[in-house]
C-alpha cells in the first residue's frame, strides 16, 4: 500500500515536471544545433525578455502552492534577464535542494526502529532516484525536440549548457518536490538553511 502511495506521488511530480520542462522549452525557445557547431544549444537571444516571458519560475514556485525560503531566494535569480545567470542560479538550486533532500532523509533515517519503515524510507529513495534516471532521457529529447534523429546519431544527444542547466534545474525540482512531500511533518526537527549565507 506504502509503495503505491510513493509511487502515486511521484508519477504525481514527473507530470509536474514534464509540464514545466514544456513551459521552459517554449519560454527560451531553445533549438539544438550539429556536432559540427561545438555541441550547443542556443536561445534565441542570449537574454530573457521578461515582458515577452512569463515569470521563469511560475510552474517551479507554484507547484503545489508550496513557499519556503530556498524557492524565496532563487526566484529573482531565476528571472535574470541574462541567460547565463539563469543557467548557473538553475545548477545552484539542484546542489541546495539536493543537499536539503539528503538532510531531510538522514532526519527520517534516523527515527526508524522497525525494519518496515526502513524498507519504505529505501523505497522512496529509490523512487526518487528512478524519478531522476528516467525523467532524464525524456526531459532531454523534449528539450531538444529531436525526435526525427535516428537514436544512434551522435545529434541525437548533442546539447550543450542551456540544456544542461535546465536538466540540472529539473532534478533539483525533485528534490524540492520529495523533500516538501515530508518537511511539513517534521516540525521542529528540521530547519530550512539561511539563504543569506548564499
Amino acid at each position: 500500500m506504502k509503495k503505491n502511495i510513493i509511487i502515486l506521488l511521484l508519477t504525481v511530480i514527473i507530470i509536474a515536471q514534464f509540464s514545466f520542462m514544456l513551459y521552459i522549452k517554449d519560454k527560451t525557445n531553445i533549438t539544438s544545433t550539429s556536432i559540427g557547431d561545438e555541441n550547443t544549444i542556443k536561445s534565441t537571444n542570449e537574454e530573457v525578455e521578461t515582458s515577452e516571458n512569463e515569470s521563469l519560475n511560475t510552474s517551479l514556485f507554484n507547484s503545489y502552492l508550496m513557499n519556503n525560503p530556498i524557492d524565496n531566494y532563487f526566484e529573482p535569480k531565476l528571472n535574470s534577464k541574462i541567460q547565463a545567470e539563469v543557467r548557473d542560479s538553475l545548477e545552484q538550486y539542484e546542489e541546495v535542494w539536493e543537499k536539503e533532500y539528503n538532510k531531510v532523509i538522514e532526519i527520517v533515517n534516523k527515527k526508524c526502529i522497525y525494519d518496515d519503515d526502513k524498507e519504505n524510507l529505501n523505497q522512496f529513495k529509490k523512487s526518487v532516484a528512478n524519478l531522476i534516471e528516467t525523467a532524464t532521457p525524456v526531459l532531454e529529447i523534449e528539450m531538444l525536440d529531436n525526435y526525427n534523429l535516428e537514436p544512434d546519431s551522435p545529434e541525437k544527444h548533442s546539447w550543450g549548457n542551456s540544456t544542461y542547466s535546465y536538466l540540472q534545474g529539473i532534478k533539483g525540482q525533485i528534490y524540492r518536490d520529495a523533500s516538501m512531500l515530508i518537511i511539513p511533518y517534521l516540525d521542529d526537527e528540521y530547519e530550512f538553511p539561511d539563504m543569506s549565507e548564499n
